[in-house]
C-alpha cells in the first residue's frame, strides 16, 4: 500500500518517501508566487491559485495562504478564504460554494499518534 493510498484510509503514514517531498516543495513555489502577487493584478493571482490547487476556481483567498499540497484542495465558487489560512492537506479538503472563512483559520486533515507505543516514545519520555 503507497503512502497516499495510507494518508486517504486515515491510517499512520510517513510523508518523508515516495515523491511526497518533492510534491510539497513544489506545492512551496507556488505558494510562494500567489503570496507574493501584486493585489491589483487579479488575474495574475488568479492564475497562481489554480496552478497551486490544481484546478480552476473562482473562490477568493486572500494572501498569505499556507497549504502542504495543494492539490488536495477543492473550494467551490463563489467563497472566500481571509488572510493568513494554513491547510494541512496532506488528505482532502473540500470547500462547498458560498462559504466564508475568517483570518487565520487552519484546517488539519491529519495529526499525529497520542498514544505513547504509537510514536515511538516509551513512558519515562513522557513529562
Amino acid at each position: 500500500m503507497t503512502m497516499k493510498e495510507r494518508i486517504e484510509k486515515g491510517m499512520l503514514f510517513t510523508d518523508g518517501c515516495e515523491g511526497l517531498p518533492k510534491e510539497r516543495v513544489e506545492c512551496k513555489k507556488k505558494m510562494i508566487a500567489f503570496n507574493n502577487s501584486m493585489p491589483d493584478n487579479v488575474e495574475q493571482r488568479m492564475e497562481c491559485l489554480n496552478q497551486l490547487l490544481g484546478r480552476k476556481t473562482n473562490a477568493w483567498v486572500e494572501p498569505p495562504f499556507y497549504c502542504c499540497y495543494g492539490t488536495n484542495i477543492t473550494i467551490g465558487e463563489g467563497s472566500y478564504i481571509n488572510f493568513n489560512c494554513n491547510f494541512v492537506d496532506d488528505g482532502k479538503i473540500m470547500i462547498g460554494k458560498k462559504v466564508m472563512f475568517g483570518p487565520a483559520v487552519t484546517i488539519a486533515t491529519v495529526g499525529h499518534p497520542m498514544w505513547i507505543a504509537g510514536n515511538g516514545m516509551s513512558a519515562g519520555d513522557v513529562g
